[in-house]
């Protein structure tokens, strides 16, 4: 729950703006510290969700570790942390306590001269959410001063500027006025906003309701002025839509007081020392690791449900709760207890598909386990067998351990639970072969012994459905050789198989099927595999265009017109010959099918 949020806040509040490594305008020293009190909330609210809000405690430091040419390096670290806020009322102690720990870790910044921060450096093994809650306070304590004029003094007389500066949503605009003790700041507008993770590049619109930052500053007569105190509260609203119909309001509010300085020589160099353990980031929102998001996303959608509460409506047909498919499989994801009382009940009141495939869709041990018992179980109805294997197709980043559990059946006694073993050996090669190629491999080479010993025409039909659904090198030649089978039916199984293989070869394979093959079902099929090829190459395409105007069987010229309409934009020539169509074909309904399709082209799109 606290990962979740900080998460938010990450994508949403970070685009806010946190550091005050840069205390004075001239440059720092190594080994120079500042330390300040830190009071830090942040707030998130969208329609569709309930509030959230975090506030946090503790200190602030920030110690000069390497002076460049035009740029430093600061070590920043929070310590002694206390949390508050509504985000943290149910957690445990221990949660709280190892949240306090992984965000005391020091981080390290670096900035230009006048202060505006560049880069950010965290420790390697920091989760996405622990790096943008700090990088926000980074990012929003940045005070960027106006590059000197006056040598002799060391500092700007400048009365007010502008300054271009960078937080975890994009680039933005901010004013600064200068009055005697403080130094006033406000956020412009957002130029440009390329840091919010999974958005494309200035797309998020990032609406400033409210921005203000006062810095106290105490001129002294040995250096420039420094930043005794931090006082800052913004208001923004992120557009998740177009037309901003969908946003989320974040608010910041953040004290930092209680300067003081000091000087810290071991911490010289820190950076440069572990940079084998440090991650280098420029001012962006960090991705989330796919495992934590899913993980979070689990928890919100189990809600703290009971494992029985979430099965049985899965069983019970009148108990008034849908059944939600994604929830049971983030049940069966997250609990590993959660597979075997699925499995009694799918023994006790028969095939859920429902169920199996939640299972299979959540492709965890237990659920494998579970799947693989339920197949090999030859006391249990055939439906409930096939659906267990069927349900490994829902694995799309199978485990060899599940790759081997169909490709063990496709000799298995029971005809149906072969077939099914076949198809789905050949799914689980093609999905598993980029991280597990041998198993890939050798699932390719026992249904092809299959195929080649094989004088079954049924069987063999079988056998193509299932080389195509590997769509591998190993596989091409015997699905090719077989477009030129005698037998109507390895060939329409072949065209079928050749969907997945998109290449010239077998582009030219499928429009020579299409325009030639004696049998409508064999032109058909090959009809049907060009669906899955996006874009249509100008083979296919003048294939198709010859075949919707001219072959001789009603229904292919009627597949290929609904392959056309799918793909009207990809040459002027389709709407052309399916007005030529609408006009002139022998067959009412196909002229028909012409018509509706010219006309849903030229009907404009609905905002």
């Amino acid at each position: 729950m606290i990962r979740t949020m900080l998460r938010s806040f990450a994508v949403v509040a970070a685009t806010t703006s946190v550091a005050v490594a840069a205390a004075a305008a001239s440059l720092p020293l190594p080994g120079d510290q500042s330390r300040w009190s830190l009071d830090y909330r942040a707030a998130m609210q969208q329609k569709s969700a309930s509030a959230i809000e975090i506030h946090l405690n503790g200190e602030w430091t920030s110690t000069i570790c390497a002076v460049r040419d035009g740029e430093y390096d600061a070590q920043l670290q929070l310590s002694d942390l206390r949390f508050s806020g509504d985000a943290v009322k149910s957690a445990s102690p221990s949660a709280l306590a190892a949240l306090q720990t992984r965000l005391s870790r020091p981080l390290w910044a670096t900035y230009r001269n006048d202060g505006g921060l560049l880069e950010m450096h965290f420790p390697r093994e920091m989760s996405a959410s622990d790096r943008n809650l700090l990088q926000m306070i980074a990012t929003d304590l940045q005070l960027v001063r106006p590059v000197s004029t006056d040598e002799a003094e060391g500092q700007s007389q400048q009365a007010n500027w502008t300054a271009q500066e960078r937080d975890s949503a994009g680039e933005y605009s901010a004013l600064y006025v200068a009055q005697p003790g403080r130094i006033l700041k406000r956020k412009l507008k957002y130029l440009y906003t390329d840091g919010v993770a999974g958005a494309p590049s200035n797309s998020m619109r990032v609406l400033i309701d409210q921005s203000h930052v006062t810095y106290g500053v105490t001129p002294r007569l040995d250096a420039p002025s420094q930043v005794q105190s931090i006082d800052g509260t913004e208001r923004i609203r992120l557009g998740l839509s177009k037309d901003d119909s969908e946003q989320v309001a974040a608010e910041t509010e953040f004290h930092a007081s209680h300067f003081e300085t000091g000087r810290a020589p071991r911490l010289v160099g820190s950076l440069e020392r572990a940079a084998g353990d440090v991650v280098d980031s420029p001012i962006v929102t960090q991705r989330t690791d796919s495992i934590v998001a899913r993980s979070d996303a689990d928890d919100r959608l189990l809600k703290g449900d009971s494992t029985q509460a979430i099965l049985q409506p899965a069983f019970v047909s009148d108990s008034g709760k849908p059944v939600q498919p994604d929830r049971l499989t983030a049940l069966f994801r997250s609990r590993p207890d959660a597979a075997p009382e699925a499995e009694t009940l799918l023994i006790k009141n028969g095939p859920r598909k429902t169920v199996t495939n939640a299972l299979g869709a959540s492709g965890s041990p237990s659920a494998v386990t579970v799947l693989s018992e339920l197949a090999h179980n030859t006391t249990l109805p055939q439906e409930l067998r096939v659906d267990a294997i069927l349900a490994f197709v829902q694995m799309k980043h199978p485990t060899t351990t599940a790759m081997k559990i169909p490709s063990g059946m496709i000799s298995d006694p029971n005809l149906a639970i072969r077939s099914a073993a076949r198809m789905i050996s050949g799914a689980l090669a093609r999905y598993g072969r980029a991280e597990h190629l041998a198993e890939a491999e050798r699932i390719d080479a026992s249904l092809l012994a299959l195929y080649r010993g094989s004088p079954d025409e049924h069987e063999r039909v079988d056998l193509l459905g299932a080389l195509g659904n590997s769509a591998s090198p190993a596989t091409l030649q015997p699905i090719e050789e077989a477009l030129n089978d005698p037998v109507v039916s390895i060939r329409s199984a072949a065209a079928r198989a050749l969907r997945l293989v998109s290449d010239s070869e077998a582009d030219g394979h499928l429009a020579e099927a299409i325009v030639h093959d004696s049998d409508a079902r064999v032109r058909a099929d090959a009809i049907f595999a060009t669906r899955f090829h996006r874009p249509l190459s100008s083979e296919l395409l003048n294939a198709l265009l010859q075949a919707a105007r001219a072959d001789r069987s009603t229904y292919v010229r009627g597949d290929a017109l609904a392959v056309l309409r799918q793909n009207i934009t990809a040459s002027p020539e389709i709407s052309s010959t399916l007005a030529q169509i609408a006009q002139s074909d022998a067959d009412s309904g196909i002229r028909n099918q012409a018509s509706n399709a010219l006309a849903a082209a030229n009907t404009p799109a609905q905002p």
